[in-house]
């Protein structure tokens, strides 16, 4: 059946101290998921990724306002894709419940200001989630807002670091790297998009090429 699709949009307008490329960079990265927000996700692992588009295993916590049930927690599978000035992420529950997609978009406006806009779109695809999608967005809103207060954290702190011309540091993750889809088919190599390189600083016409 085609239920309603529900919505929400949050938005929000920064000083120079974070930084366009930041937000981009962070809203890609899978890395900190864990680590920045144990609170609502419980662990992150890729299945694939090449270029622009990453494939991923979210496992989340069902109930994040209850700390007692920390052990009950829901997988899905979300893909990422990413430009210069957004990142789309589709959503699907592994027993395919329902699909969403959130959309990151970061724009410069003027005296160094910048406006953030997140929406998150839930679409079910059964009646019993239909029925229960106004608490399913309650609870996914209110754990948004909690990322998203983590994340300004990370954001203020990685532009003063750029600033200050600090380099990453690669071998941090890439000794600990793991690719599903190679665990499950062993006998193949998956091509991996390096995250500093698609990152790096470029000029427009990269982005016009690809």
């Amino acid at each position: 059946m085609n239920y309603k699709i529900r919505k929400n949009t949050t938005e929000r307008i920064f000083d120079h101290t974070i930084s366009k490329k930041v937000i981009i960079e962070n809203a890609y990265d899978n890395y900190h998921v864990q680590h920045v927000h144990p609170s609502t996700a419980k662990s992150v692992e890729r299945i694939y990724e090449h270029g622009k588009l990453a494939i991923l295993q979210y496992e989340v916590l069902r109930w994040p306002m209850f700390k007692f049930l920390k052990n009950f927690t829901k997988k899905f599978i979300v893909i990422k894709i990413t430009s210069e000035n957004e990142v789309q992420l589709y959503s699907l529950p592994c027993n395919f419940e329902f699909v969403s997609k959130l959309v990151i978009n970061c724009e410069e406006l003027n005296d160094n200001k910048l406006k953030y806009n997140a929406k998150f779109y839930l679409k079910p695809l059964n009646f019993f989630i239909n029925i229960l999608s106004p608490l399913i967005m309650l609870i996914r809103n209110k754990g948004e807002q909690v990322r998203l207060k983590e994340d300004i954290v990370m954001w203020k702190l990685r532009k003063k670091a750029m600033d200050e011309n600090f380099q990453d540091d690669q071998s941090c993750v890439k000794g600990k790297e793991e690719i599903l889809i190679d665990q499950w088919f062993p006998d193949g190599k998956t091509p991996v998009t390096d995250l500093w390189n698609l990152f790096r600083p470029r000029k427009d016409k990269d982005f016009a090429d690809n």
